[in-house]
């Protein structure tokens, strides 16, 4: 069974390096630029939503919105990845993408240097 490439929105705080070594993968990634790189969180996964994008980010925020309140999203992938070196970062989200692959949709993924944590976005369902 062959897994598709995602959708990504990449919020302003994900390394270009990043958002291009997953373009390189096949995933399809959009990256805010000029006046978007302002609009807020929720208008951010408004956005993703509309695209039917998951939403890429290092923003802790995103997590609490959707998970802690509800906002509605496709998926969130949280970058924790502060800690590696830049010319590691690209391949580490990759990876940890990979290891995940299909099960990004409805679901808060947190990449860090070591694994990778996947909860759903909705409790109650």
């Amino acid at each position: 069974m062959t897994v598709r490439a995602e959708a990504f929105l990449a919020d302003v705080c994900v390394p270009a390096t990043v958002a291009l070594r997953l373009r390189e993968s096949g995933h399809d990634i959009r990256v805010l630029v000029g006046p978007e790189r302002r609009l807020s969180d929720d208008d951010i996964l408004a956005l993703a939503l509309d695209e039917d994008r998951i939403v890429l980010t290092a923003d802790k925020d995103f997590g609490e919105l959707t998970v802690r309140f509800g906002k509605p999203s496709i998926g969130i992938v949280l970058l924790l990845i502060g800690s590696l070196p830049a010319s590691e970062r690209g391949d580490r989200v990759a990876a940890a993408l990979s290891s995940v692959a299909g099960s990004l949709r409805g679901r808060l993924v947190t990449v860090l240097p070591d694994r990778v944590k996947v909860r759903p976005l909705q409790a109650h369902e």
